[in-house]
């Protein structure tokens, strides 16, 4: 079929009361309407977005949740978190604590 047999085809299906309202139907479902596509579109993208942030999150859950097993299971990490975390110091015990110079 050439390029002029379809165009002919495709006016006279837009002169018909069906393919007018078929193409009116089409752009409002695409463009206009409330839930229209481009809605539609980037309201699967914030999904998949979220999706991601979801697994990220669960991650970090176990990374922490892992960190929480170790530091409850041994008195010497618990303390060495204490000492980093919260310079924390043993009774007659100086902790010096550096701090970079910020670049002026």
């Amino acid at each position: 079929m050439n390029w002029k047999a379809v165009q002919r085809k495709v006016l006279a299906g837009l002169q018909s009361k069906y393919g007018l309202t078929s193409v009116v139907a089409l752009i409002w479902v695409t463009f206009a309407a409330d839930i229209d596509l481009v809605h539609i579109m980037r309201t699967a993208h914030e999904v998949n977005v979220l999706k991601r942030e979801v697994q990220r999150i669960e991650l970090d859950k176990e990374r922490v949740r892992a960190d929480l097993d170790e530091l409850m299971s041994s008195s010497a990490s618990l303390e060495r978190f204490a000492r980093e975390r919260y310079y924390m110091k043993r009774p007659n015990e100086d902790v010096y604590r550096l701090v970079p110079r910020s670049a002026d």
